[in-house]
């Protein structure tokens, strides 16, 4: 009989393909002496999309809040003593995500036939990032996996916060941006067809502004589809141009320098890394290694160029402070921060402070970030209704003066 199959490689790739056998238990044997770990296996090949489908491939994703649940409850069992398979085999039953239960009851059989747990995170980059394998890894080589473990995942808990901060504070602007887009074009498709017809029946000549302004409505009005296919090729090219080196360098450095939102975003990204610097050293990994990581971690360009140099020089004997120093992106305050703790041998000590007090500067920025956006966002609604009122307003007070 023919079975269809779903599995994992020793590598993680997945894998599709038919087996013969005579029965689904002997399909199964067939492909566990494979070295496959099997994630499915029907009689029937599943050619329609169903709504279980559906389910199961938005179920793959999994939140960082779930990961570092899973991470510190790993901790919390292995530190009470649970051996590390019936820890993962306990988490799998409670993981409430269907996706992320398949994949820690994949990891524990690996784990069951003696593949670390740093080699089984590795082989799930899009679930575990670069960060859990060498933390998990410095955890395996000195015995102390429980506490490294539960580390990270405090580490990572107050990183959510920080990103839950932003996001909260960006509700406000984003709301003023939409509203003030939902009147721009209510103005335009109801209000100003109105005043164009009555311009048009006295006859009068307008000016530049009010021409302009019901040339826009009638844009909005006639050629709605055009400026939604403009817009959606907007999209669609910058998608397809971003990740180009000079786009990318351009996109980056914008974001550093946006008023406001690029001060926030350049003080979360060195909470980050300094966050981040502490859990990897405290952990035990070495400074090279340490280093490569944050730069796999690290999506802005411009960041990522200064950790880079500061590699080489690192590899040239540099203590961590210099080798910063030449970064355009790193406060002095935090160079020499760095530097008394390498050279008073609390670089651990000095990183947890230094990070708190950054994590502490974002949240204060982000909860005054409404405050600080006032003035522009005043500017902006007011420079639209300045220009509405004088294209409207003028040609009425006009024809008024005319009938007097």
């Amino acid at each position: 009989m023919k079975y269809y199959y779903h599995v994992r490689t020793s590598q993680g790739q997945s894998k599709t393909g038919e087996i013969e056998a005579a029965d689904q238990v002997a399909a199964a044997d067939i492909l566990r002496r494979q070295n496959y770990f099997i994630t499915s296996i029907s009689a029937e090949e599943e050619t329609k999309i169903s709504f279980s489908s559906l389910e199961k491939m938005f179920s793959k994703r999994i939140s960082l809040k779930d990961k570092i649940f899973f991470i510190q409850q790993l901790s919390v069992m292995l530190r009470s003593g649970f051996p590390l398979v019936p820890a993962l085999k306990t988490l799998q039953r409670q993981t409430e995500n269907k996706f992320f239960a398949e994949q820690i009851e994949e990891i524990s059989e690996e784990v069951k036939g003696g593949v670390p747990l740093s080699s089984a995170f590795a082989k799930r980059p899009d679930i575990f990032p670069n960060l859990y394998v060498q933390v998990t890894k410095a955890g395996e080589k000195s015995g102390k996996l429980d506490k490294v473990l539960l580390k990270l995942s405090s580490d990572m808990s107050k990183t959510y916060d920080l990103t839950a901060k932003i996001k909260s504070a960006l509700i406000y602007p984003a709301f003023i941006f939409i509203a003030l887009i939902g009147v721009i074009i209510l103005v335009m498709v109801v209000v100003i067809p109105q005043l164009s017809a009555m311009f048009a029946d006295v006859g009068a000549s307008l000016p530049l502004a009010t021409r302009m302004l019901i040339s826009i409505s009638n844009a909005f009005i006639h050629f709605w589809w055009l400026i939604l296919i403009i817009i959606a090729g907007l999209v669609i090219f910058y998608q397809s141009i971003k990740k180009q080196p000079p786009v990318r360098n351009f996109i980056d450095g914008f974001k550093l320098k946006i008023p406001v939102f690029g001060q926030l975003q350049k003080k979360a990204y060195l909470a980050r890394f300094v966050r981040i610097l502490s859990t990897l050293t405290s952990a035990g990994l070495p400074v090279l290694n340490t280093f490569k990581t944050l730069i796999d971690l690290t999506d802005n360009v411009h960041f990522k160029k200064d950790l880079q140099q500061a590699t080489k020089k690192i590899e040239a004997g540099v203590a961590i402070g210099e080798a910063l120093k030449k970064g355009k992106n790193f406060p002095p305050i935090i160079c020499e921060m760095i530097t008394i703790g390498e050279k008073s041998g609390n670089l651990d000590y000095v990183l947890r402070n230094l990070a708190k007090f950054l994590e502490k500067d974002v949240a204060y920025i982000s909860k005054n970030l409404s405050t600080m956006l006032e003035p522009i966002l005043m500017i902006i609604m007011g420079a639209g209704v300045a220009f509405v009122l004088i294209a409207v307003l003028g040609p009425i007070y006009n024809l008024v003066q005319v009938i007097k």
